[in-house]
């Protein structure tokens, strides 16, 4: 049997499980006076788990009509644009009064803001609402999405903690073509109607791979992940196509493609490429004939 001691002689470090808390209450007592008043200086600790950055609080328990949201804050998402991002905090196990809660800021936030991203924090998320925040992020416009994450804390020397944020539910992946500004109607109309083409072509080999059929939600369009794929939870999808058809204004946003094709001018390459925030990619590819997308587009 080889020595088990490290490069240089050194002996292998001492790695214990962490020792979680039994409730967020022996850290933080009052999830309103406590916990959210902490998380609310300490919002960075939710970017990677979010996929945003530079967030900027806006209001604590700033008022939604009758009811007080904890947290109202903005941040930045994977492309640059800024998205709302209220935030319903909870201890103890998910119930239902909170999920209307976090339903009706989230639908407020969606009157005012372009992009919108609900966030529930709980100490234990039950199998009922764990089902429902995934079902609104199938049904919920790609330019909403909803998050359920579970928060827990371990201690630390010197009485400190550590903080862990584990997501439940996230946004299922989006594939978005964003309509570009100064844009005519008819070449947007060209642009939806050629990606509309391309996925037409490519469902039935993403279909046999495990993805879901896309959803059209006009300037945006929906994928659901193969439940098998090891970056499900967090990815983002895009879709590249040449661009031979039609003209070099098509395929703006986030879905881009090479300028030209000229090796196979009767052939429309496209590519379905799935990233997660930790950089790991997967990536399918086809061809379409070009007939075919005349026949559809």
């Amino acid at each position: 049997m080889s020595d088990p001691r490290l490069a240089g002689g050194a002996e292998l470090p001492v790695i214990r499980p962490l020792q979680f808390a039994a409730s967020a209450r022996e850290v933080l007592p009052f999830e309103d006076r406590h916990f959210t008043r902490w998380l609310s200086t300490h919002l960075e600790y939710l970017e990677e788990l979010l996929g945003v950055s530079a967030f900027e609080l806006i209001e604590i328990e700033s008022p939604v009509g009758s009811f007080r949201l904890d947290i109202r804050a903005t941040a930045i998402d994977a492309e640059g644009q800024q998205v709302a991002v209220p935030i319903e905090n909870q201890y103890g196990g998910s119930n239902h009064d909170h999920l209307g809660k976090l339903v009706t800021y989230t639908a407020q936030a969606a009157t005012s803001a372009e992009r919108v991203l609900g966030v529930w924090i709980v100490e234990k998320a039950r199998d009922e609402h764990l089902a429902a925040v995934n079902f609104l992020n199938e049904i919920s416009p790609a330019r909403v999405g909803w998050v359920l994450a579970e928060v827990r804390f371990a201690p630390g020397p010197d009485n400190t903690h550590y903080v862990q944020f584990e997501a439940r539910s996230r946004p299922n992946a989006v594939l978005t073509s964003a309509p570009r500004p100064g844009g005519s109607p008819a070449s947007e109309q060209a642009n939806r109607g050629y990606i509309d083409a391309v996925l037409e072509g490519a469902t039935p080999t993403l279909q046999a791979l495990g993805f879901l059929a896309p959803r059209n939600y006009g300037h945006s369009r929906r994928i659901g992940l193969p439940a098998d794929l090891p970056i499900a939870q967090r990815s983002e999808v895009r879709l590249m196509a040449s661009q031979t058809y039609p003209p070099d204004d098509c395929c703006a946003g986030s879905v881009s493609g090479s300028r030209r094709e000229r090796s196979h001018p009767g052939v429309a390459t496209w590519a379905i490429r799935v990233e997660s925030r930790s950089g790991s990619a997967f990536g399918y590819r086809g061809r379409l004939a070009r007939r075919d997308l005349h026949r559809r587009h």
